[in-house]
């Protein structure tokens, strides 16, 4: 008789847990895609790509040299971890991680530095974009990114500001420093 009351108990709360389930991850949908470098640069001067100001993102800002390996590892094929946006409406996506790539390849395509620090295209160390010769302007700017978009419907009960939070917080406890 116990067994069959904790077997009854054990089914409510399964079911609970069910539905608590559905009703938190019905609205929350994740889309991939990808991007160039150049379309990225556009997005940001137009407003529709956004940098996210929020006080848990603790970070020191990139240095010309780690600008420039970016940049560098695009010319070699090596893909970056995706960018992750947070759509705040169906005109902009705010950046929860990946901003300092973000700011490089716009810093970078607005002639804001010049290359340093490359190892393998150590001929290009002293340029800045428009120093570039055409066919390596075209491959950076042309250059696909990742993206992952965390899509909240408005009805879920759940904060946004929480739900960037822990998103950046969940990634960079994953990185290895």
């Amino acid at each position: 008789m116990e067994n069959d009351s904790l077997l009854v108990q054990d089914r409510l709360i399964e079911g609970d847990l069910n539905n608590l389930y559905e009703f938190r991850l019905k609205d929350k949908l994740d889309a991939v895609d990808t991007i160039s470098s150049l379309y990225l640069l556009r997005s940001v001067e137009s407003g529709k790509l956004v940098y996210n100001s929020a006080p848990y993102r603790n970070f020191t800002p990139w240095n010309t040299t780690k600008k420039s390996r970016l940049i560098e590892s695009f010319l070699l094929g090596i893909q970056s971890p995706p960018l992750v946006l947070y759509q705040v409406d169906d005109e902009i996506d705010e950046i929860i991680d990946g901003e300092q790539r973000v700011k490089s390849i716009v810093d970078f395509l607005t002639n804001n530095f010049k290359l340093e620090g490359l190892k393998l295209w150590h001929e290009l160390n002293g340029m800045a974009y428009e120093d570039l010769p055409n066919k390596i302007k075209e491959h950076i700017t042309t250059n696909r990114l990742q993206t992952t978009t965390v899509l909240i419907n408005s009805i879920c009960e759940f904060d946004p500001e929480i739900i960037k939070q822990t998103t950046y917080e969940r990634l960079n406890d994953w990185r290895i420093t």
